[in-house]
This record gives structure tokens, C-alpha cells and sequence, in this order.
């Protein structure tokens, strides 16, 4: 839904449109197909920081207003999305000499910069889905025949909607069954390429971390969710050290984050078969180098800490108990040994091998009345739990 926002950012769009109509190619520049940008900003009292700065959108803003034809549009997502800018670049004769455009588009860049970083939301709560349909809206109403770009500013959470993940709670869910059954609440994604920028960047202030594990399922998240639509979707790197002033910002519900998180005293993160990619029913890597960035930060954490490293080993309920234990500390062996090459010390690290020990207070009854597998909650026990709570009571 479309709402008054404040005044500076009024502002700040019309001085973005002054500079985007001003800074285009003349009429001797037909050799360049025009673009659609849309750029769609999350700021909320969950925000940790934006990307501003990053050379990948601020090049595709710079590009579009190049070039005659091109539209540049800026989408709010809070509870309440809104468009702060939407713009077509026109001809303007006056303007034929390169470096002029060069410098005017320059400018474009920066108005649009000042115009994110005005606009505040009027509405606590985020709707994510809503926020990316106003942004294909935006972009499905451009001429453009060239490109088509949306530039999602977001940590990825949604606190109201279709996705409200506190209702869902995602990070307990199966991502992918998630994914199929919002993707038809989206808009058709066809020939739209979404950059996202600040995956998993929340105040920790307000919002509990993520680990590796739960930054991974918000990426598959929308990865599945987006190329269900006919979209494709790249998450970029660009980081902002600058974290976002929220103060003034409505409340915001927080997002439940289970206990497998860097939080507090205890880092305790599962590390699931897909996350570390082990191949089914072995302790071989499919990865090893996917797998040792996704546990990298896992490892800067506990290298600040003196706390006792426990490993944790589970396999579903499937094939005989000895080769599911001989399985499981096979697993924690693997990951054992890719702490030590991150700087962990092998003295600090304790191994526990469960299998499929049914009476662990880590694992999730994963058979039906059979004993039939239940696939969804087995796959909720194939994990090695990397923890520096003291677990032995809980084997």
C-alpha cells in the first residue's frame, strides 16, 4: 500500500528527479538500450546497516542515468511499502557533451544515496513479499526493453504478511516447502535479476545474531522463492560497517531465533548435512571449500572465547545404531579438523557421537508408528552440533 512519507524525503525526490532528467544521453546516443533499476530499501528497528556505498548498485543507478529511456525507481519495505522515487530519464539536448553526463549522473547517484538514507518508515512492522511485488510493479511499468535490475537492501526478515516469520518460524521450517507455498503470493519474476545486498545484517541491539546455518536458509529462502517466480537472484558481498541510526524508528517485533545462534555466553550452532554439504550417509564433503567458508565465522567467534568446544554428531533414524554412531562422530572428525585449520586448538575440542540415539535431548522423534522415516524430521538429525554449553547431561 502507497503512503505519505515525510517531507525531506519529498525533497529529495524531486531533486532526484531534476538530476535524472538533466543527466542523460542527448539524441546522437541511440547505440544503448534503456534499463529498469529498482532499488528497494528494508529500514526498520531490525536494520543493522545498508550498503550504500556498494559499486554494484551505485554503477546500475549511474548506468540507467546514462542513458535516455531508463527508469529509476526507490521502494520502502516496512509494514506499509511505499515508492520514494520512480522516474524515467528523458532527452535533453542540452546536455550532449559525455563529461557533462558523466557528471550529472554522478550526481544521480548521490541524490539517490541522500534520498535512501532520508526516507524513514511510518510503519514498525516489515511485509517483505510486499515490498517486492511494489518494486516489480515499479520496474513492470518502465518502457525499458533493456535490463532489468531490483537491488533488495534487506536482512531478509519479514515480521508481517504473507511472511511473517515469527508465525512460521522459518528457522525451525523447511525452507524450500516455505518457499514453494509464499512464491505464489510474488509477482512474475521474469527476465529480473535481484542483487541483494545485507543478508543477515541486523541491530543486535533489538535482534538476536544468525549463524552461518540460519544466514544460509534465508538465502535458500529466497532463492527458491524467486526462481519459482522466473527470477534469478545473486547475494552480494558489498558490507557497510556503518550501522543505521533506527532511533525515532517504530517498534518492531523481533524475530524468534532457536538457541542454535552466537548469542550471549554459549555459541551453539548446528551445522546441517545441506550447510557443510556431506554427502548422504558419509563423512566426505561434497565441498570442502563451500564448507569451510560456511564455518569461517563460526571460528573467528570461538577463537575469542577459552570456553571447551563440544562437537555433537546425530544421523536420522535409519540402518543399523553402531554405523549411525560410527557415522556421526565420523562427521564431528570432519568438522573437528576444519576448526583446528581455522585456528581453533584440537585441546579445546570434545567429540560426542549420538547417532541415532532416540533418547537425546537434541533429536526429534523421526518415525512415524511403523517406524517408518519420516523424511521432513529426519533431516532435522542429520547435523553436528558445535556448541560451548557443557552438553554431557543431554547426550
Amino acid at each position: 500500500m502507497k503512503k505519505s512519507l515525510k517531507i525531506t524525503s519529498v525533497i529529495l525526490a524531486f531533486i532526484l528527479i531534476a538530476l535524472l532528467l538533466g543527466g542523460c544521453k542527448g539524441p546522437d546516443s541511440t547505440d544503448v538500450v534503456p534499463s529498469s533499476v529498482a532499488v528497494a530499501v528494508s529500514k526498520n528497528l531490525l536494520t543493522g546497516s545498508l550498503s550504500l556505498n556498494s559499486s554494484a548498485l551505485n554503477n546500475a543507478i549511474r548506468d540507467a542515468a546514462m542513458n535516455v529511456g531508463s527508469k529509476v525507481s526507490g521502494v520502502i519495505i516496512d509494514g506499509e511499502p511505499a515508492i520514494f522515487a520512480d522516474h524515467v530519464v528523458e532527452a535533453d539536448a542540452n546536455n550532449n557533451s559525455a563529461s557533462r553526463r558523466r557528471q550529472i549522473a554522478a550526481n544521480t547517484v548521490n541524490a539517490f544515496g541522500k534520498a535512501i538514507s532520508a526516507v524513514t518508515p511510518s510503519a514498525g512492522e516489515i511485509d517483505i513479499i510486499e515490498g517486492l511485488n511494489l518494486s516489480i510493479d515499479a520496474m513492470s511499468s518502465s518502457n525499458a526493453s533493456g535490463n532489468r535490475y531490483i537491488y533488495v537492501l534487506s536482512n531478509g526478515l519479514s515480521t508481517s504478511g504473507i511472511f511473517d516469520f515469527n508465525d512460521y518460524s522459518v528457522f525451525e521450517s523447511d525452507v524450500d516447502r516455505l518457499a514453494d507455498e509464499g512464491s505464489k503470493y510474488l509477482k512474475d519474476c521474469s527476465n529480473i535479476t535481484f542483487y541483494w545486498l545485507n543478508i543477515g545484517d541486523v541491530n543486535t541491539a533489538v535482534q538476536d545474531k544468525f549463524d552461518v546455518t540460519q544466514q544460509k536458509m534465508l538465502m535458500q529462502l529466497y532463492t527458491r522463492l524467486i526462481e519459482n517466480r522466473g527470477g534469478t537472484v545473486q547475494f552480494l558481498s558489498d558490507k557497510s560497517n556503518k550501522p543505521v541510526d533506527t532511533s525515532g524508528y517504530p517498534s518492531c517485533t523481533p524475530v524468534y531465533v532457536p538457541r542454535n545462534t552466537i548469542s550471549g555466553s554459549v555459541v551453539s550452532t548446528k551445522l546441517s548435512e545441506e550447510t557443510v554439504g556431506f554427502r548422504p550417509n558419509t563423512a566426505e564433503l561434497i565441498d570442502e571449500a563451500s564448507a569451510k567458508s560456511a564455518i569461517k565465522s563460526l571460528s573467528e567467534e570461538l577463537a575469542t572465547r577459552p570456553d571447551t568446544v563440544n562437537l555433537v554428531g546425530s544421523t536420522a533414524s535409519y540402518g543399523d545404531t553402531s554405523n549411525c554412531l560410527a557415522l556421526s562422530v565420523a562427521r564431528c572428525e570432519v568438522i573437528r579438523n576444519i576448526l583446528i585449520e581455522q585456528g581453533i586448538s584440537p585441546d579445546r575440542i570434545r567429540i560426542y557421537g549420538i547417532g541415532r540415539g532416540e533418547s537425546s535431548s537434541f533429536r526429534v522423534k523421526d518415525t512415524d508408528d511403523s517406524g517408518r522415516l519420516i523424511e521432513n524430521e529426519a533431516k532435522k538429525n542429520r547435523f553436528v552440533l558445535v556448541t560451548t554449553e557443557d552438553v554431557s547431561s543431554k547426550i
